[in-house]
């Protein structure tokens, strides 16, 4: 029998289908395999990629009960005998989970795959980061690995103002292109703003906790951000951290704490 003390809070679902089939409850903490990390989280962020795992629209392994989620910001609380590259008390991020078969991100603790985990320099609050993990990975797989954007180039963002435009305006502004985007009026300072920073960031459109799972998928469900990207955080703690989209090794300015 599972003691309390090797229980976990979790936003979960038994079943796909709706947000009525959200439970927040008491999960057995995971076990960390030979090659995986054991990591608290302390944020995370809904995406549409999220609603369509939950409710069964995108066809991928969910074993239940099946935690939610795909991003997580935390610290590695423990490591497989066969992990490397990372300790107990290192900050990390991933953007991979609550797919294909692996548990998601809306938990106390999280497994990942040392593959799938990257470090987390100082400087940034996870609430910060958590939303712009998934957005700004998508943009540089399109821009470096797909594109290979080169400085001096042109890029048009049809749709600025959402998370994946937004974080493509910032990228390629970096890597030294031209930007025209487009944008709805609402949209257009913020368009106008990111042209003008030299950090990633990401428009919050609200914060819940992870009690309230369920009402934040709702709320990008609905409709009722926008396009933004809404943040859960385990807070209490509140770990700084900044996103190296670009991987291990080196960083660009622009990832870089201040």
């Amino acid at each position: 029998m599972v003691n309390a003390a090797q229980m976990m809070q979790a936003a979960f679902v038994r079943e796909l289908g709706g947000t009525e089939k959200i439970e927040v409850g008491q999960l057995p903490i995971p076990e960390a395999g030979p090659t995986d990390v054991l990591v608290r989280m302390e944020a995370s962020a809904v995406n549409h990629v999220d609603l369509f795992v939950r409710s069964g629209s995108y066809k991928t392994g969910t074993p239940f009960p099946f935690v939610i989620g795909r991003d997580l910001v935390g610290t590695v609380e423990r490591v497989g005998p066969g992990v490397v590259a990372f300790v107990p008390g290192d900050r990390v991020w991933t953007n991979s989970l609550g797919h294909a078969g692996r548990q998601g991100a809306f938990s106390e603790y999280a497994v990942v795959a040392e593959d799938r985990l990257y470090p987390l320099p100082d400087g940034v609050d996870p609430c910060a980061a958590a939303p712009v993990l998934h957005a700004a990975a998508t943009a540089y797989l399109g821009l470096v690995r797909e594109a290979h954007l080169q400085p001096g180039e042109t890029v048009f963002v049809a749709g600025g103002g959402g998370a994946v435009g937004g974080a493509v305006i910032q990228l390629a502004k970096s890597m030294g292109a031209r930007i025209l985007t487009s944008a709805s009026a609402d949209d257009a300072e913020w368009c106008r703003s990111l042209l003008a920073t030299g950090r990633l960031t990401s428009r919050i459109g609200a914060t819940f906790r992870l009690t309230e799972a369920a009402k934040a998928h709702e709320a990008l469900e609905s409709g009722g951000v926008r396009g933004r990207v809404l943040v859960l955080a385990l807070a209490r703690k509140r770990l700084p951290g900044v996103i190296p989209i670009a991987a291990r090794g080196p960083q660009p300015p622009w990832l870089r704490s201040p």
